[in-house]
């Protein structure tokens, strides 16, 4: 089903038939004292400082940590030591690690594990910009890699198999500097994605992006539904939450001008949300 705004309708917006629900216009966002998501989130992954990709580095948790020095302890283990995705400033790659413990985040030694793509070898470098552990035990990465320019891509990563899967390219949010996704854990079972593509200019510091996907992840989808491909009509999400099963969205559209106003939604995710 397709839902358009009044105002243009090039750009619409397209909700999950598997839904069966409408997004519908509200008057704002409701109290959000008790939503399952309010804030950013990486699930169980956690942000560390690497000086060197060696064996014997013990990471630091670190939220601001740059790319290239930047790793993130996941979810899984390999016989018993826990894991983390580690960039190599000098390799100017990223590898998986074990770890000594979580609680002594020492690098012991790196794990082979499927390549990104048959082109890898051709790349300049790769490293994660960021990562969202799903409750099932994979990751969401966001990967930025060199070849014939800059790429950014989401893949799934799967610690158990050591494969990755391609998900999709990306572009940054136009709303906040450097993100390429917004990920919150909704329950045990449940983690919902907003991802940007088609970030386009609409004039000097004016910038949007044509589509916001925003994505839930269950058991009956580990691969994650697209429940919304949110068009530019509809606006690019400000803000977000998840209560009583219902997914509440606050939007602009900025084509015009990043002071348009706010629009406010409302979609019924019960057919599909498992808590």
């Amino acid at each position: 089903m397709f839902f358009k705004s009044k105002k243009s309708k090039s750009i619409p917006t397209t909700v999950n038939p598997e839904l069966g629900a409408e997004l519908v216009p509200i008057d704002g966002m409701p109290d959000l004292s008790n939503a399952v998501a309010t804030a950013n989130d990486s699930g169980t992954c956690t942000k560390m400082l690497v000086s060197s990709a060696a064996p014997g580095t013990v990471l630091t948790e670190d939220a601001n940590a740059g790319t290239q020095f930047s790793a993130f302890m996941i979810d899984g283990s390999i016989d018993g030591q826990p894991l983390a995705i580690v960039n190599d400033t000098e390799q100017s790659r990223f590898d998986v690690w074990t770890l000594d413990s979580a609680e002594n985040p020492r690098l012991v030694s790196r794990i082979e594990t499927q390549a990104l793509s048959e082109e890898q070898d051709s790349w300049a470098a790769y490293f994660v910009i960021n990562a969202a552990c799903l409750p099932d035990g994979r990751v969401i990465l966001t990967v930025n890699y060199l070849h014939g320019g800059s790429n950014v891509v989401l893949y799934l990563f799967d610690p158990k198999n050591r494969v990755y899967e391609f998900y999709s390219t990306v572009d940054k949010s136009v709303g906040t500097f450097n993100q390429y996704f917004e990920f919150r854990a909704l329950s045990a079972k449940s983690a919902m994605l907003i991802y940007y593509t088609d970030r386009t200019r609409a004039k000097a510091e004016i910038y949007y992006n044509k589509y916001n996907h925003l994505v839930l992840f269950t058991p009956d989808h580990p691969g994650g539904v697209e429940v919304v491909k949110l068009g530019i009509d509809t606006g690019n999400v400000l803000d977000w939450a998840v209560l009583d099963q219902t997914l509440y969205l606050n939007t602009r559209d900025n084509r015009v001008s990043d002071q348009q106003e706010s629009g406010y939604w409302s979609l019924n995710l019960s057919n599909i949300f498992e808590e």
